[in-house]
């Protein structure tokens, strides 16, 4: 596993800024009924995707359609990580595709930093 450095995640921070709130586009109705599971406010998930500062980690993979997927990973309160699976520009036209919308207590934290010691 390789993983990103901070160079890499400052490239995905940046291109996060050059989206504006019309520019989003969410895997209805999958999204929704993730997000309603868990009553949350959107407004969380809108704020970190334009204002991404705290983007923590991400991970990039083909998925089932052969588009690039990046899972982007925002620390979001104490103990929380916000996983965001999205497809940027997909189609060819400038956009940033939610495929869900995941929230998980932080553990994978311990994880990451064990693979960057060498362990």
């Amino acid at each position: 596993m390789v993983l990103p450095d901070s160079d890499d995640i400052e490239k995905i921070k940046q291109k996060l800024r050059t989206y504006d709130k019309s520019d989003l586009y969410f895997n209805e109705p999958h999204f929704t009924k993730r997000f309603m599971e868990r009553c949350e406010d959107r407004g969380v998930v809108i704020g970190n995707l334009l204002n991404p500062e705290k983007l923590a980690y991400f991970d990039q993979h083909v998925g089932k359609y052969g588009d690039w997927v990046h899972d982007l990973y925002f620390d979001v309160g104490n103990r929380m990580t916000l996983i965001l699976p999205v497809i940027f520009d997909e189609g060819g036209k400038k956009c940033l595709y939610i495929i869900t919308y995941i929230l998980r207590p932080r553990p994978w934290q311990g994880m990451v930093k064990k693979n960057l010691n060498g362990g």
